[in-house]
Order: C-alpha cells, then structure tokens, then sequence
C-alpha cells in the first residue's frame, strides 16, 4: 500500500489531493516519505501544496483543464511553469510552502515570485546574513541585538530576498548570487526600497515588491514584475478551514509604484 496513504491528515484534505495530483506526484511523494530522515510531515506539506497549486490554476478564469490535467515543465533552475499545448501558458504562477501554510500567486504575462516564512522558525540568522545579504543589509542585522527585533527583520529582508530570485527563476546560489541586491525597509512607513546592483539584469522600477502578514506568526513576500497587477494571492494553513486572500492580508510594507491585488 502507497506510503502516502498511510499519512495522518483531515480526510477532506487528502480526498481533495488525490483528486487533483496525477499518479506519478503521488508515487514521486511516495519515494521521497521512504528517503526521508525527517518523517511525513514535511512530504505531506508538499502533496498539499501541489494538490492547491493545482485547484488555484484550474479555477483562473482563462483556463479549461481539470486540476489534474495541468502539464507543467521547469527551466534549467528547476522553476515550474505552466505550458499550454506546445508552448508556455501566458499565466505566471508561484508556490511557496512552510511549516503548514502553502501560499500561491497568480498573474499573467509578468514573472512573480512569492515566499512565506515563520516569524518563529529557529534559523542562524546571522550565519545566513554573512553568505546571502548585502553588506547593507548586514549592517542593518548587525546593528540590532540578538532576539526577537533581529529574528524578524532577517525573515523579512530573506523572504523579500527570495521572492525575488524566484521571479527571475533563478536559485539562491546561482550567478551573481543573493548578496548581488538588496532592500532597505522602512515599516514604520511601510516602505521598501529594492537596491540591485549593476551585476542585477534589472533596474529597481522593474519591480514590485510587497510584505504582507498572511497568518499570525508568518511573513510574506510578493515580487511582481514591472508593478503590473497580481490576480490572485492566496494562502492556505494546513491544518485550518479559511483561505485568505490577498486583500485580507495586514500590509506591513510595500514598494512604489503600487498596483493593488485584485
């Protein structure tokens, strides 16, 4: 019997899934519970967040494909996008998933990138800061003392950090690196200022970026390219009923110019 099959989550939940996942998602999650050192849960994070990547793509209003008929490819960093017959779907799409909260964006025609993290997850903070920010954004770290003020404003700049690398479709250890941009963030006037560098193939207005609370205790980040609208932001706790979306979310900060999530 499926490995898959055995996990402990809401009957409604895993119903919805197999619904939606073709058969090789579920064998592929199969294989990766059996390889794991670190249980179910984080295998079982994955099947949803795929399963409601699936249902969210499948109820934009342009498509006509069943959830489970979506056909998807990845670029050479491993980036899934949409395909539509023989060429990619016009629709931009990102899907980021931790502890227990899977979050999706949606736009069309411009890249988008999303991430959300726990505001509590237990992180060397500064050890991560030396490798991947900019000496800007180092200093900012280093100018605040150890707890939870410093433990904050890291989760912030890194999840800013990696929707960003995921809209341009590149990993954080690819060429020119994370340490190649950076943001100044301003929350008490809920602003943010995107700083690239001459090595980013971009200029600051190319983007807009945006920290949201999704949940209490989570931080989000959208990137949008060239400010154009995002369709469609919505997270899902695991564990819980409500699905929110973007309009529900608390700003904490954005950038200029702004255009509203509809």
């Amino acid at each position: 019997m499926p490995l898959v099959d055995d996990i402990d989550v809401r009957e409604r939940t895993y119903t919805e899934c197999r619904d939606v996942l073709h058969q090789e998602e579920v064998d592929e999650l199969n294989a990766a519970i059996a390889q794991s050192s670190r249980g179910k849960q984080p295998v079982v994070d994955r099947l949803v967040a795929r399963a409601y990547l699936r249902r969210v793509l499948a109820e934009y209003p342009t498509m006509t494909a069943s959830p489970c008929d979506l056909v998807f490819s990845r670029n050479k960093h491993g980036k899934p996008e949409l395909v539509c017959g023989d060429a990619p779907s016009p629709i931009r799409f990102n899907l980021t998933h931790t502890r227990g909260v899977v979050g999706v964006a949606v736009s069309t025609e411009n890249a988008i990138g999303i991430d959300v993290e726990a505001q509590a997850r237990e992180t060397r903070e500064m050890k991560l800061a030396q490798k991947y920010f900019s000496q800007d954004e180092l200093a900012v770290l280093q100018d605040i003392p150890p707890g939870p003020e410093r433990r904050s404003m890291f989760v912030r700049i890194w999840t800013l950090k990696e929707a960003y690398v995921k809209a341009i479709g590149r990993g954080i250890g690819a060429h020119p690196g994370m340490s190649s941009f950076g943001f100044v963030l301003d929350i008490a006037h809920q602003q943010i200022d995107f700083r690239p560098s001459d090595k980013e193939p971009c200029t600051r207005d190319c983007w807009f970026f945006q920290l949201v609370e999704p949940l209490p205790g989570y931080v989000g980040a959208l990137c949008a390219e060239g400010g154009h609208t995002v369709h469609t932001f919505t997270t899902h706790h695991l564990t819980s009923e409500p699905v929110l979306t973007g309009h529900h979310m608390p700003l904490l900060a954005q950038s200029s110019p702004c255009h509203p999530i509809q």
